[in-house]
């Protein structure tokens, strides 16, 4: 292994443990919103303020994101988003009041749509399906430990603050792993897949305009599930805090568990059939979350985290497919800024719905998300017209 390669490789396994950290404050915040909000004396309504700020702050890095890749080098712009990132979760911990901690989400999005889009379009151009499997699974894993932690700390009574506390810690420690590692991300190989035979579509503007509504539309629905799950379950279902926090870790864990594997599998899979596939999964496992059929619709959730979780990194990965190698990094960057559209509307409006009738509301909402987002498709399909890959890469 030459010496590039290996350097290639360390920053690869440094953009895992990053993921790990992005995903640990996710998974926390669905589990703390109610003391959090409490502590405050907000309404369900307020979620959409912390939203907003996260919203504001990601779109607004992921946008920039592909235009300072071309000025400064990926591992620098890596290792100051996260430094900023974990300077606002040190913020929202020790938050005296409410605006600061809505501050604090500002800096954390922004932070986290710098490295996002960062990372993704390093991997859409040099990495295979299987490694983007890996990435977003380790995104998995964190969410996954998130309401695990949170749940242990609530309940032994140390309060909402203190996993925010060991969500600095954890990114203190990605900052070292990805600037110990940050050579790597300076390296550019194109992947086997954008070489192949669809290597001269360059994608029309509608496909990009398609492709930002579905990333838009798809995250809405992940993160309205993972934020508003804990509360349906504990103020609708008569679930205790501790059932609830572990069906809201399986859905996390259904995310994470479906991601590793795309890791071992996803170079045998066409892409476009397993989102088809996932979309039907996904609409029928809200569904269930919705009826509740004999009081076991929490069972779904964990079903609906299987389900979610090869859509995103598929379509990151397919992305230089689509639009030619030379738009990836700016187009990567334009998709994760549109994510905020997504985490910041919907959440935020069960929020508003919830006030004025109860958390139920998130389910048949969720379900509307994933029909449009099964529409959306749809037409993505009819305007790429790709077939299956000759050979997809087996990284």
């Amino acid at each position: 292994m030459s010496q590039a390669s290996h350097a290639i490789r360390r920053s690869v396994l440094a953009a895992f443990v990053l993921y790990v950290v992005f995903g640990v404050p996710d998974g926390v915040f669905g589990t703390v919103w109610p003391n959090l909000r409490d502590d405050f004396g907000r309404g369900d309504a307020s979620l959409g303020w912390l939203v907003l700020a996260t919203a504001i702050g990601y779109a607004s890095g992921g946008a920039a994101s592909g235009h300072l890749v071309e000025r400064f080098p990926m591992g620098v712009l890596l290792t100051a988003a996260m430094t900023g990132a974990m300077a606002a979760l040190a913020l929202v911990a020790a938050a005296p009041g409410w605006w600061i901690v809505a501050l604090g989400y500002l800096g954390l999005g922004t932070g986290w749509g710098l490295a996002d889009a960062g990372v993704n379009g390093w991997m859409a151009l040099t990495q295979g399906p299987r490694t983007m499997g890996m990435l977003h699974a380790s995104y998995g894993v964190g969410a996954f430990a998130g309401p695990i932690l949170a749940t242990a700390l609530i309940a032994d009574g140390t309060g909402w603050r203190a996993p925010y506390v060991a969500c600095v810690g954890a990114t203190a420690v990605a900052v070292l792993v990805v600037a110990r590692n940050r050579d790597g991300f300076a390296a550019a190989t194109t992947t086997p897949e954008i070489g192949h035979r669809d290597a001269d579509l360059t994608g029309s503007t509608r496909l990009q305009g398609l492709l930002i509504a579905w990333f838009a539309v798809y995250v809405g629905a992940e993160v309205a599930v993972g934020s508003w799950s804990y509360t349906l379950l504990t103020e609708t279902r008569g679930y205790s805090d501790r059932a609830a926090g572990v069906l809201t870790a399986a859905y996390w864990g259904g995310l994470m568990g479906g991601r590793f594997v795309l890791a071992i599998v996803g170079h045998r899979l066409h892409p476009e059939q397993t989102l088809r596939a996932s979309t039907v999964a996904a609409a029928l496992a809200v569904t269930l979350l919705w009826v509740d059929p004999a009081g076991a619709g929490g069972l779904a959730l964990p079903v609906a985290g299987f389900a979610f979780s090869a859509m995103f990194p598929v379509v990151m990965g397919r992305t230089a497919v689509y639009l030619g190698e030379a738009r990836t990094s700016k187009a990567v960057g334009y998709q994760i800024g549109a994510t905020a559209v997504g985490f910041t509307t919907l959440p935020a409006a069960i929020g508003v719905l919830a006030e004025h009738t109860d958390a139920g509301i998130a389910a048949p909402v969720v379900l509307l998300t994933v029909v449009a987002m099964g529409a959306l498709w749809l037409a993505i399909e009819r305007e790429t017209r790709i077939g299956p890959p000759d050979r997809a890469p087996g990284r």
